[in-house]
């Protein structure tokens, strides 16, 4: 077997001590905080591989060739989120310690689901959507030509050249309009001259990472790259969790460092009402919980660019709202089952995590759940109706819109 590319997180795998904290991470003497959310979900058995400590010990024996690549070795490691917590939770406990057996836990996922993309052993459905990407430049299964159809009818068009663009996304683009339709207004009210990336705005090439497929992600991160300078960007604004942290963590890691502010919607946003740019005029009466996406949360507190005092900041601002918080939030988030390339490769999964999720959000006794993802967005709502709640989601952007002139 030729070398594979998750070799060069060798040290790194045998340094994992299996003290599950991956698990069961102990907050307080007299409780233990559940990690991860797939072990931990009634859809998938609680069996050691579906915890952090198990895949690694499962790739050490791929790497000591006691274990070959093989269709349920790609079914384990594709059915993860990743999420995160589980680096975090060991991030936090080696802090703790002061130990130096810190593991990067998703990117060594990532870095073996690209051996296993090479071995041809991917779903069928993740093939489709590569092979999509490629033609399409979308992972949705959407005509290129159609991305611009999220303009609202009698709104004017964004420019395609500005200092200020934004990079709406796939997933706002084609299923969640409301929330790109949203940024685009509220950003004109705040009377800025944003720009949009048609047609020349390809996927960011986060999905493809997800799924293991690095040379057609750098592909499109290059292109996308660009586009943005071509079109005079100064700042490129992102509603897009995913997108953002593409621009953020995944393009540098590629090699390629965006020459431009990077701003998520919410955070400029704040921006620009402490400018006084942006006014807040009306009251949205309503209790109101927030779930934190991985993408601006524990995907970015290595770089530390988390995002979460930015949107409990904006909450607070707006009258009327009754917040109250989950149970497990900001680095403790449990995840919505979305992300990892999940949702595509098993929705059923996928949902069960988002159904968890919606269930803790209603022990809050909220009306309302917001976020600043759309792709959590539509699993959190898909997951409300499945479940038959009476809970109402919406962005923050789309909230912020509503109230603000």
């Amino acid at each position: 077997m030729s070398k594979l590319f998750v070799e060069q997180f060798k040290e790194e795998i045998y340094r994992c001590i299996r003290c599950g904290y991956c698990r069961d991470f102990s907050r307080y003497r007299d409780s233990a905080y559940r990690v991860c959310p797939l072990r931990e979900n009634d859809a998938t058995p609680g069996f050691e591989p579906y915890s952090a400590r198990g895949r690694l010990m499962l790739i050490r024996f791929v790497l000591e060739g006691k274990l070959q690549l093989n269709e349920k070795l790609a079914d384990l490691f594709y059915t993860c989120p990743t999420c995160r917590n589980c680096w975090d939770k060991c991030y936090v406990a080696q802090t703790r310690l002061k130990g130096k057996n810190m593991i990067n836990q998703v990117e060594i996922y990532e870095a073996f689901r690209h051996d296993l993309f090479k071995a041809g052993l991917i779903s069928p459905r993740h093939k489709q959507i590569l092979e999509w990407t490629v033609k399409e430049h979308n992972p949705y299964l959407e005509k290129h030509e159609d991305r611009i159809k999220w303009v609202p009818a009698g709104v004017e068009p964004p420019p395609t050249k500005s200092d200020v663009m934004y990079f709406v996304g796939c997933t706002s683009s084609y299923r969640q309009k409301n929330i790109a339709a949203a940024t685009l207004s509220l950003l004109r009210k705040a009377g800025i001259n944003v720009g949009v990336l048609y047609p020349d705005e390809w996927c960011c090439g986060s999905p493809m990472l997800r799924i293991g497929h690095r040379e057609l992600a750098k592909e499109l991160a290059e292109h996308n790259i660009a586009a943005l300078e071509k079109a005079g960007a100064k700042m490129v604004v992102f509603s897009c969790a995913g997108c953002y942290r593409a621009f953020k963590v995944d393009y540098p890691a590629l090699g390629i460092e965006p020459p431009f502010e990077l701003k998520h919607a919410i955070d400029l946003a704040l921006e620009l009402l402490d400018q006084g740019k942006l006014s807040i005029k009306k009251d949205f009466k309503a209790k109101v919980t927030l779930h934190d996406p991985c993408h601006t949360g524990r995907h970015l507190v290595h770089i530390k660019a988390e995002l979460y005092d930015q949107p409990r900041e904006v909450i607070k601002r707006i009258p009327g709202i009754e917040f109250v918080e989950m149970e497990r939030i900001r680095r403790n988030s449990w995840c919505c089952g979305a992300g990892g390339g999940l949702r595509s490769y098993n929705a059923d999964i996928s949902l069960a995590l988002a159904k968890n999720r919606v269930k803790e959000a209603e022990r809050t006794g909220a009306d309302v759940l917001t976020s600043i993802c759309p792709f959590c967005y539509r699993n959190l709502s898909d997951a409300i109706k499945l479940s038959g709640s009476n809970m109402k989601m919406y962005d923050l952007v789309e909230i912020l819109d509503m109230v603000t002139e």
